[in-house]
């Protein structure tokens, strides 16, 4: 009986032992399950902080929706408020059609007026300009009268300058035609006086000689 007392505790030792590494190996994973809750506690804290930031901006976005939803009253009323204005601009637009038909119409009449004077303006500066032209013409046609009188008297005064030298050179010979006549009286003359004083001379000797002769 003591024997198979022994055989049962050795094996209750054996499980015991084996139980005990159990306990251990569920220690371990107990250690890191601890581990592990520790760091999911870590993230849920991060997780709740998250979340209270995550509510602090929704308050924020509420708070902002609120404004947007008071702006979005007043672009209501401000919508509303633009079509009444457009209502009445279409009432203005209507009078003022009326008043714009008639103030086109006097600016067309303006226009008419005005395109008018203008074509008279232009007949004006037409006619200045053919009479421009005209004036243009007889100055054109007195230049080349003045142009024709200019070289006649240029053919006149040359003509003039010729026959002033004709006479220049008539003079010149009349003048050298003198100098001979005179020349030829001086000649004359000196032949004389020769003759006469060799006469008178003859004369006187031949009246000595009769005397000497006596």
């Amino acid at each position: 009986m003591f024997g198979y007392f022994h055989i049962l505790c050795t094996v209750y030792n054996t499980y015991f032992w084996y139980f005990d590494i159990l306990c251990t190996v569920y220690n371990i994973y107990l250690m890191y399950f601890d581990i592990l809750c520790a760091e999911y506690k870590i993230y849920l804290m991060n997780l709740h902080i998250l979340c209270t930031v995550y509510n602090i901006h929704f308050g924020y976005f509420d708070i902002l929706c609120t404004v947007y939803n008071a702006y979005f009253g007043y672009f209501d009323n401000l919508c509303a408020a633009c079509n009444i204005y457009l209502k009445y601009l279409h009432i203005l637009y209507t009078v003022y059609n009326m008043y714009l038909g008639d103030l086109i119409y006097y600016v067309q009449y303006i226009i008419y007026i005005w395109c008018t004077l203008i074509s008279y303006v232009q007949n004006i500066i037409y006619i200045g300009c053919a009479f421009i032209f005209y004036v243009q013409y007889i100055i054109y046609i007195l230049g080349t009268l003045i142009f024709y009188l200019q070289f006649t008297i240029y053919i006149l005064g040359t003509l003039i300058f010729y026959v002033q030298y004709i006479l220049h050179s008539l003079g010149t010979l009349i003048l050298y035609v003198q100098y001979i006549i005179y020349s030829l009286s001086t000649l004359i003359f000196y032949v004389q006086f020769i003759i006469n004083v060799w006469l008178l001379s003859y004369f006187m000797y031949t009246i000595q000689y009769i005397f000497w002769v006596i």
